[in-house]
């Protein structure tokens, strides 16, 4: 959270699965405002050392809330935070993409000030 920004989960860090009741508070945030950050990434249970993912794409949840965050609003930057590539269908309707791969504990005041100067 950014300085009190407003902040919604969004999604389930645990699964892939999506809940809308997670989607739909976060779309009504970011309706309400002028712009959004948005984090999305591979959670551990896809991206680890040991096993091979069976695809190039983000978690369904995610993919989801991207979409209707950004069919509610144009403003939407994304910051990928992973450790691999990753299919993008959304990068055509989000007006940035911030890729900072798996930045460390340094990774949280990097992306600060790339977005903010």
């Amino acid at each position: 959270q950014v300085s009190g920004a407003p902040y919604a989960e969004g999604y389930r860090t645990d699964t892939g699965e999506a809940d809308e009741r997670q989607i739909c508070e976060a779309a009504a945030l970011a309706a309400a405002h002028e712009k959004v950050i948005l984090f999305a990434g591979l959670p551990e249970c896809m991206e680890s050392e040991g096993f091979d993912r069976k695809h190039m794409d983000l978690p369904a949840s995610q993919l989801r809330l991207i979409e209707k965050i950004a069919s509610v609003n144009r403003n939407v930057v994304i910051v990928l935070q992973l450790g691999a590539p990753v299919a993008l269908p959304f990068v055509k309707d989000v007006k940035g993409l911030l890729l900072t791969y798996l930045a460390g504990e340094g990774g949280g005041l990097a992306t600060h000030a790339l977005l903010f100067g």
